[in-house]
């Protein structure tokens, strides 16, 4: 079968009309699709950061620099740094892992005061139990 060039720029035209008809549509759905595509991929950069942290805390004997907790650096750091960064990537990067570090830092904080809570309780038992 052979096509003419009148025929092919039709069909052509035709595609192109049902690809804006589509898109048109469908306009509110690709942007929600779009952003929870970037939601997910968020959650899954902060996580990793989160992990990853919490290997080095387990890995090694100092997770300090100066006195301030690897993961708390790094997490004040790169949130700050995305505010200063123009480009949209760039800028999504540094707060997923900025968000991941502070997680890791507020979890470990809570873990602390969970320990000292049980421990407490506990000396509080045992005291009773002396009395």
């Amino acid at each position: 079968m052979q096509l003419s060039t009148s025929k092919a720029q039709s069909m052509l035209a035709n595609a192109e009309s049902k690809m804006k008809a589509f898109k048109a549509k469908h306009q509110k759905a690709l942007e929600k699709a779009s952003e929870g595509a970037k939601t997910i991929g968020s959650g899954l950069i902060a996580a990793g950061t989160s992990w990853g942290f919490g290997y080095a805390q387990g890995r090694f004997d100092s997770t300090e620099i100066a006195g301030v907790p690897y993961d708390l650096g790094v997490g004040v750091l790169a949130l700050g740094a995305s505010c200063l960064v123009d480009s949209d990537a760039g800028k999504f990067a540094l707060e997923s892992v900025g968000t991941g570090a502070l997680c890791s830092f507020t979890h470990t904080l809570g873990l602390g005061a969970g320990k000292e809570a049980r421990e407490k309780e506990a000396d509080e038992v045992k005291a009773d139990r002396e009395k």
